[in-house]
């Protein structure tokens, strides 16, 4: 992670070092994992930032970058910041870019987010649920991306 995106998340975003300082281990463990395009995924983590709202993350897969005379194929954050649970509810049920849930995180993550705030109806609580009890998670073959799979106890894993 570059030193401009927590600059980014702790002065626009409003976080402090104590909402990241566990983000390596809440991204290997997720909430959600969503597919953002061929590049790069958005993880939903267990973290919360100083509003109360789950922290996400962009993270662009398998990019080169140079250190010193080196080059390194990394997985780079590109930002983090605090998410409404509107904006991780409706794309779980209009876009199928869900990739990874923990269900038993997805389900306790689900009722504790409030109705009527940000719009958010039953209807689409209950339309959430029920994306999430239809869901298999992916293996890495069955991806076809070698860079993540959910191979080793269930757990996000970025190789």
């Amino acid at each position: 992670m570059r030193q401009t995106v927590v600059t980014k998340a702790l002065k626009k975003h409003g976080l402090a070092t104590d909402n990241i300082k566990n983000l390596p281990s809440s991204i290997a463990n997720p909430i959600f994992v969503f597919k953002s395009n061929n590049e790069s995924v958005s993880v939903l983590t267990e973290l919360k930032g100083n509003d109360g709202n789950n922290l996400f993350v962009a993270i662009e897969l398998g990019i080169e970058r140079q250190m010193g005379h080196r080059f390194l194929e990394v997985n780079d954050i590109l930002t983090i910041h605090g998410r409404e649970a509107k904006n991780i509810i409706e794309p779980i049920v209009e876009n199928n870019r869900l990739r990874y849930a923990d269900k038993e995180k997805a389900y306790r993550w689900l009722s504790s987010v409030q109705t009527n705030e940000q719009a958010i109806t039953n209807d689409m609580l209950d339309s959430a649920t029920k994306v999430i009890n239809d869901f298999e998670n992916p293996s890495a073959e069955e991806e076809n991306d070698t860079r993540f799979s959910t191979a080793y106890h269930g757990t996000f894993q970025f190789q």
